[in-house]
């Protein structure tokens, strides 16, 4: 977790989707899924 914690040193934010650990090409498409079932819209 080293990379997480220099990120967040240099002032990134840190989100998480819970406790799975997503590839980086799933992951945007998770987080649009996400973001589009809170809003209602799937």
């Amino acid at each position: 977790m080293e990379e997480a914690e220099a990120a967040v040193r240099a002032g990134l934010r840190s989100v998480s989707l819970g406790t799975r650990i997503l590839r980086c090409e799933t992951a945007p498409v998770a987080a649009l899924a996400a973001v589009l079932y809170a809003g209602g819209n799937m």
